[in-house]
This record gives structure tokens, sequence and C-alpha cells, in this order.
């Protein structure tokens, strides 16, 4: 059984359930979607599900608290029944600590790489990702008490890697093979795009990371075509713009993993992003040289390393082809079906 909420804008977590759900027939996995927010009916509660499978994203319209009450609620109306939590939050660094307690299995999108590494500590729920961007943009803390950088501990047993955004139904639709995607770094007018939003709301140091990139690529435009603005434009304008880029610069965003990752491999265009090496995520099209191009934080080996693919079109190309075809495969009946029975293989583990 898969609970989700009526109404919501993220669906990355639930969506492919639906859109290979006959792949997982096949499987002899089967699928009942039902909402947390409206009453169970008689025969949803019934039936002998192997697993609850809860889809959340934190709100402030549901609080921790509230659901932490509907977790422990849900464990009396299905008794002896797995319950899997499919965290939406896209943080690798802070677990939901109090709803991991309630669940058999905790699923998130993202995982920090060293697992000793995360925090349930600090206001923001980026703090780890906000003090290592001030250790290499060299900006001092903005609070007199310094984040804590040594581990927590090992991560819990029960918390497990999932899917990203990848596998947002966009990306299922046109947005998976646009037209002209293939078109060559010479019929590409612009060498790089850097259309990106600086949220006011979004912790200081993120806002700063992200003017950084725009600075970065509008100081390129003396020798490059740059297309480089804080201004939004209608989304498929904006996809054009990307079919138009040699390359785009995906600085990192509220989390690492951002939309225009994904969006930029599928335009064809060469992904160019910051240090990803701290992180475990599925997909994973973050390798320098194979399926992007990875560059320091601060921004300041950009231009070498737009020269080096300009003057080197094979490589770009080749970098942009393996991207693609990985991507696709992502999107495949096969990679999800196994993601889904890895998931119950290990629920079934932590069972034993």
């Amino acid at each position: 059984m898969l609970l989700t909420r009526g109404h919501t804008d993220f669906t990355n977590q639930i969506d492919p359930f639906e859109i290979h759900a006959a792949q997982l027939a096949r499987r002899e996995i089967h699928v009942r979607k039902a909402l947390w927010d409206a009453p169970l009916a008689d025969d949803v509660l019934d039936f002998p599900w192997t697993a609850v499978l809860f889809h959340y994203r934190l709100s402030r319209e549901y609080p921790l608290p509230w659901l932490a009450g509907l977790l422990a609620n849900l464990r009396e109306l299905v008794p002896g029944c797995p319950i899997v939590l499919l965290d939406d939050h896209g943080s690798p660094y802070v677990p939901m600590m109090r709803l991991s307690n309630l669940v058999d299995l905790y699923v998130a999108e993202c995982l920090p790489r060293d697992r000793r590494w995360w925090s349930t500590t600090g206001s923001h729920w980026e703090r780890p990702l906000e003090h290592r961007l001030r250790r290499i943009l060299d900006d001092p803390p903005e609070d007199p008490a310094p984040y804590r950088a040594e581990p927590e501990g090992p991560l819990p047993a029960n918390f497990h890697l999932g899917w990203n955004i990848a596998l947002d139904r966009r990306y299922y639709s046109e947005y998976n093979h646009p037209a002209g995607w293939n078109r060559p770094a010479e019929d590409r007018p612009n060498a790089i795009h850097c259309r990106i939003g600086v949220d006011p709301d979004m912790p200081d140091i993120l806002q700063r990371h992200r003017l950084r990139a725009l600075q970065a690529c509008g100081a390129l435009a003396g020798n490059h075509a740059v297309i480089s603005s804080p201004e939004r434009i209608p989304h498929d304008d904006y996809l054009r713009e990307m079919l138009d880029s040699q390359a785009v610069l995906s600085p990192y965003g509220w989390a690492e993993v951002c939309f225009r990752d994904f969006e930029a491999i599928a335009c064809g265009s060469l992904m160019i992003k910051p240090d990803m090496s701290h992180l475990d995520t599925a997909p994973d099209i973050y390798h320098d040289g194979e399926t992007c191009v990875i560059v320091r934080a601060d921004f300041g080996d950009l231009e070498e390393k737009l020269i080096h693919y300009a003057s080197r079109p094979d490589e770009r190309t080749a970098i942009v082809r393996n991207a693609h075809e990985r991507f696709r495969e992502f999107l495949g009946d096969d990679w999800f079906a196994n993601q889904v029975c890895a998931l119950l293989d290990r629920l079934v583990e932590l069972r034993q």
C-alpha cells in the first residue's frame, strides 16, 4: 500500500510506482495508492499488505509532531505490517529522527557518503552544506557558535538510499528527449547557460553561492557567448535556451541535487556542477568527465573547464551522450523495479 497526500507538488517518490506498474506486477509487486489526509477504507485496512509505503514532505501544514502522531496511529491500524517512510525532503544531512524511530525503513533521496556525518541539530535543514560552503568560500559563520564539524556517529541501520528527483513525472515526457537534444556544439550559439534564481528565503551562504555562480558566468561574457540571469522566464523558453547552449552551470540549490541537473542532460548540454563527492544519491549522474564536469564550489576554475571542452568537442560530445544514455536507462522499467526490490529485501533483512 502506498500512502500519500491528496495534493502535492513533489511526486518523484510516488509517480514511478504508477509509471512502472506493469514491470512491478511482472515481479509480483502490486501497489495500491491511498491518501493519508483522508479516512482509510475498511478494505484497505483489512488487506494483508506486505508493507505500507508512507510518502511525506516536510511542511508547515503538516509539522513533525502531527506526523509523528499519524504514524503512531497507523501502526495501530495495521498492526504487524512494516511501515516504510518515503522521505521527499531532499537533504542528505538532517533525517527526521523522530520519524525514523516510528518506521521500519526510512528511505531517503540522498545520504552522506560518510554515513557518520549526519546531523539532527541546527535550525537549517542544510546546515552541514552551509558549513561546507563557508569553508570553501571563506565566509565567516553567521553565528558565534560554529557548526560542529565532527561526525555525529553511525547513521541508524534502518536508513536506505532510495531515488531522487530524476524520477519526477516530467522527465518521462518530452523533457526526456526534446527535439534537437543531440545538436552538436557548433550549432549551439551560447557557450554557457546560467539562469538561476536566488531565493531570499534561502540561507545566506546558499544565496552567496548562487550569486557567485551568476558572477562567474557573467565574467565570461567578454570572451564567450553567455546567458547569465536571475530572471525567471516561461519554462518552454528556458528549455529552448538550454537547447541553444553548449554547457549549463547548475550550482547547489536548496539541496545539492537540482532539477536543472537533469534538464541540462535532457537538452544535450554539458552539465557543469560543483563537487558532489560527499553525497550518495540515485540516480547518480555526477561522475566527472563521464556524465558531467565538476568545478570548484567557488567557480574559480569555470573558465578553464569551459575552454578545455570547447577545444575538445569530441570529449564534450562523449560526456553529453553518455549522460543522456544513462539518464534514459534510469527512467527505464528495470532500474526502478530493481530499486523497489532492493528496498523490500532490505526491509526483510532488518525484520529477521
